[in-house]
């Protein structure tokens, strides 16, 4: 296709895909680990401690006893009818149907109540910040995203503890290479973690369809138009011509004056009742069905109002004056659409495809590229959208949004205090609130699980007892603050950590009780109890996407008595988006008594740090603590934390810790301890040099042993595969041999990943845990030990083994250059 009008260093291919990635995109998705079910009893002792912080005593005493009631009757037989329908059907997570009915099924408006939205930051160039300009070049950037993912060479999500990993040559070939189910343990083994991108399908072409009683999702996979909003009315237009090829053209001129304003696009803000009545009568009158699905199967929707329009299609973040997305929320999570919002960004920064005061001939590019999408309204159908018009302005009036920004502390100088800085944005939240209010409350944090297959989100509940006295500390003026908050800080980063690899409460319980109602059974006295439902008021809700891409985003309280509260911790400052609804509580208070907490906790560090140095701290791009977008901080770090060990680095004679303890020789190393393991040569790892592993307890969940050179990992795959699986709190123990040569190929390290299938002739998959696969896996070691030994590897409960034996490439040699 032509491309006279967009860079001229972008041709061909380079121009029709934003990238085209080495991994397909979707390379990983088989061999991502399933979303756990927690235990019931880990569920409800978190569920008491969460509590803790809140409740009155006497509230607090009648939850434990309705969780004992619940533990002792209907919990343990709801726990195993979810574990069996969890085990019945592998391809998902138990959470995600479950998630999607609860948002399809609610009535009330996607505005406001659900719909979030995220606000780019301004091009670094101010000149190419005008709507035409910006709309048209992110335009052409998602028509390159949207080429990128359906010819799956978007690149994978992974979150890599070291950046450097994802790009280089033995980590691209290893997981190209590695069969299906080993995919993501190969990545594991860089320290390389892929994230589920199943919601990525969804990122275009897809409307909710209002029905009676629960909603719909539509996909249009090959949709090649997107709809623009534009002076209350509502046009088509193509983004990909009859061969799926990007134009790179939009409006730059005033569109013509076609048709009168109907304001359709207004309905959509109504309850869903009233929702679907209005489209059932809307689709019934003339060729209206066929505008509805020109809308439907649109990429995506458009809105170029001005700031000082009243314009009917008007946006909410519209009057920002600046480019956002609105996006309903059933289908997918912030990760998804912060993946867009960055790809894009990055594009257009680097590309701009036109530019401004540029100029052609509207009729020589648009044609029948552009068309007016209209409607033959009745007086009923307008009457129903004057009314869904009356209602929205009505609760929009209500609503109350204020912004706090704060550059007297930012996420470098947090981290140089040893805390975490998400923690301390929460405890000033907390701090605020209380100062306020004077009470604590049920208070809400995001946290992705997108770590599993089909992971949606778990609740980190962030005012907690450690928080609850640390706030009394401050407001009455304790000494020693400063140990208050590094306590605020453990007890947060447990409680994401947890969150993150699904050992989280929220979703554990909403699976239970959903459970009961799929098998027509009563609900539990718990769930039902006023006290339970106190505690699932979010009076706080929060959540965070700390990116340099987003200015801020946010969305609206989800209790009328609520703050709802998007925020970012950046290398450059703090900053917040809260909002209320006026008649209840005070968004610009707040806002206010935020800016008056952060300064707080400023002043607390302040005594406890060498604040002028803290300051001084360089900046890095590589030095950053943000974790994978599962909100997973670095293993290290948080294995420092909680007291665990963590392997650092290797070489021929031995292992460093992360705390620069260096253990020479073959070591077995488990959580918290570490032992002289006593052989002398790879040789002598045998069977009866791993006995002693059975006899552990708690049993292990994993033993990894990286003999040196007879091996299925090697020492240092094996160690990021320990320091992992130590951070998720799986009971795992490494064997190590140091590795008498450092120098090995890349065919080398796949042939020995891949080796450790071969016995097992059953083609197991590694990441599945359940009963059958486990049941194989024993019994194909069972080979590697005595006939007297053999029933003690039954009381060893191991989901994956990787131990020592023989190679049918006994010829391959070791490269001279890695």
């Amino acid at each position: 296709m032509s491309t006279g009008y967009v860079a001229q260093k972008l041709k061909g291919e380079d121009y029709q895909y934003v990238h085209k990635s080495d991994i397909p995109t979707y390379h990983f998705q088989r061999s991502l680990r399933r979303l756990p079910i927690p235990k019931l009893a880990d569920s409800c002792r978190r569920l008491i401690g969460a509590a803790e912080a809140v409740l009155q005593k006497g509230e607090l005493e009648l939850l434990k006893e309705l969780v004992e009631d619940f533990m002792a009757n209907e919990g343990p037989k709801l726990q195993k009818e979810l574990v069996l329908h969890d085990k019945r059907n592998l391809h998902t997570s138990f959470i995600s149907e479950l998630w999607f009915d609860m948002y399809l099924s609610d009535r009330l408006p996607c505005p406001i109540n659900y719909n979030p939205f995220m606000v780019y930051a301004p091009d670094p160039d101010p000149t190419y910040n005008d709507q035409v300009t910006r709309a048209t070049n992110l335009i052409i950037s998602y028509g390159r995203i949207k080429r990128a993912l359906d010819a799956e060479c978007l690149a994978p999500e992974i979150y890599c503890m070291n950046p450097k990993v994802a790009s280089s040559t033995p980590f691209k070939w290893i997981c190209k290479n590695l069969s299906e189910n080993l995919r993501w343990y190969g990545a594991a083994a860089f320290g390389a973690f892929p994230l589920d991108m199943s919601q990525y399908k969804s990122l275009f072409g897809g409307s909710r369809i209002p029905q009676k009683g629960k909603d719909w999702l539509l996909h249009c996979a090959d949709s090649k138009h997107f709809i623009v909003l534009h002076g209350g009315r509502i046009y088509a237009v193509d983004l990909f011509d009859r061969h799926g090829l990007s134009i790179h053209h939009i409006i730059r001129t005033e569109p013509p004056k076609i048709g009168r304003l109907c304001g359709v696009f207004d309905c959509t803000r109504a309850r869903s009742v009233g929702k679907s009545q209005a489209r059932s009568e809307l689709s019934s009158v003339g060729s209206n069905s066929a505008s509805l699905a020109l809308i439907d199967n649109s990429l995506f929707v458009l809105c170029l109002d001005s700031l000082n329009s009243d314009d009917l299609n008007q946006l909410a973040e519209n009057l920002l004056s600046m480019a956002a997305i609105n996006f309903e929320h059933s289908w997918g999570d912030g990760v998804a659409i912060l993946r867009l919002m960055e790809e894009s960004f990055r594009d257009t920064k680097q590309n701009h495809f036109v530019h401004p005061n540029q100029t052609f001939s509207v009729e020589t590019y648009l044609g029948n590229n552009l068309r007016p999408v209209e409607f033959m309204l009745t007086d009923s159908i307008r009457q129903r959208i004057q009314e869904a018009q009356a209602k929205h302005i009505a609760i929009g009036s209500k609503l109350c949004f204020s912004t706090a920004e704060y550059f007297e502390m930012n996420r470098q100088i947090i981290k140089q205090s040893k805390l975490s800085p998400d923690s301390i944005m929460q405890l000033a939240i907390q701090l605020t609130f209380y100062k306020l209010f004077k009470e604590f409350v049920p208070s809400y944090e995001s946290c992705s699980t997108a770590a599993f297959l089909k992971g949606r989100t778990e609740c980190v509940r962030s005012a907690t007892c450690a928080t609850t006295n640390a706030v009394l500390a401050i407001e009455n003026n304790i000494s020693n603050i400063g140990e208050y908050l590094k306590k605020c800080s453990t007890v947060h980063s447990q409680l994401v950590k947890e969150a993150a690899t699904g050992q989280g409460f929220d979703r554990h319980l909403m699976g239970l009780r959903c459970t009961a109602e799929r098998l027509g059974w009563s609900q539990p006295k718990l769930f039902n109890s006023a006290v339970y439902k106190y505690m699932n008021r979010f009076i706080l809700s929060t959540s965070t996407l700390s990116t340099e891409t987003i200015t801020f985003g946010g969305f609206g309280p989800v209790v009328p008595d609520g703050f709802g509260i998007g925020y970012n911790v950046l290398n450059n400052k703090m900053g917040a988006l809260i909002s209320s609804y006026k008649n209840q509580r005070s968004a610009d208070a707040f806002a206010s008594s935020l800016l008056e907490s952060l300064d707080v906790l400023k002043n607390i560090i302040v005594k406890s740090e060498q604040w002028e140095d803290m300051i001084q701290v360089f900046v890095s791009d590589d030095d950053d603590d943000q974790g994978p977008r599962t909100s997973i901080s670095r293993l290290n770090d948080e294995m420092q934390k909680c007291q665990q060990i963590g392997i650092g680095s290797i070489s021929k004679y031995g292992f460093r810790l992360y705390d620069g303890q260096f253990l020479y020789g073959p070591v077995a190393i488990f959580p918290k301890a570490v032992l002289s393991w006593r052989i002398l040569t790879p040789d002598d790892i045998t069977p009866e040099s791993v006995q002693f592993f059975t006899m552990l307890e708690p049993k292990l969940d994993v033993l990894i042993v990286g003999p040196g050179e007879r091996q299925y990992v090697d020492p240092e795959e094996a160690a990021m595969l320990f320091n992992m699986l130590n951070v998720e709190y799986r009971c795992v123990a490494a064997a190590l041999y140091p590795p008498d040569d450092m120098l090995i190929t890349t065919n080398d390290q796949v042939r020995l990943m891949n080796m450790y299938g071969k016995p097992l002739d059953d083609g197991m998959d590694l990441i599945s845990d359940t009963d059958d696969k486990l049941k194989l896996a024993k019994k194909a070691i069972r080979k590697y030990l005595p006939k007297n030994e053999a029933k003690q590897m039954d009381n060893l409960r191991t989901s994956r083994f990787l131990i020592p034996g023989e190679s049918d490439d006994k010829n391959s040699e070791k490269a001279k250059n890695k």
